[in-house]
């Protein structure tokens, strides 16, 4: 059940991603909705399903970049293994950030998910512009 629930949330949530104008769009509407869900996955999380339903978050949460950077045609320079470890380091990374979420992090949302798509499309420039 919990599984299907997932499935059902991360498609209609992949969905939306995909019809924001630019992809830097769709990324800002994939954190505010994780941010949304964030109640309900902790009360889940609190479970004793835990460690099964972490497995599914974990899955469903690299298929949504997976499916993103294949319909985006991202990496498509990179070797097949090269794209796995990547999409692996970014969904790894800010599923990272969004299980250490603050409310400090909500007012700097528009910057973090800035900052995230650089480091996931083309890297952080060696002297950035604040």
């Amino acid at each position: 059940m919990f599984g299907w629930m997932i499935k059902k949330f991360t498609d209609r949530m992949l969905k939306e991603v995909m019809e924001k104008e630019s992809a830097e769009d769709g990324l800002g509407c994939f954190f505010a909705a994780a941010i949304n869900a964030m109640p309900y996955i902790k009360r889940c999380m609190d479970s004793s399903y835990r460690d099964e339903l972490e497995l599914l978050f974990r899955r469903y949460f690299h298929q949504v970049f997976e499916n993103t950077a294949d319909k985006l045609n991202y990496y498509s320079r990179y070797s097949s293994f090269e794209t796995k470890i990547i999409l692996r380091y970014h969904s790894a990374a800010v599923l990272g950030l969004l299980q250490e979420w603050t409310p400090q992090d909500t007012e700097q949302l528009d910057k973090i998910v800035h900052t995230v798509y650089l480091l996931i499309t083309e890297g952080i420039p060696i002297n950035p512009v604040n």
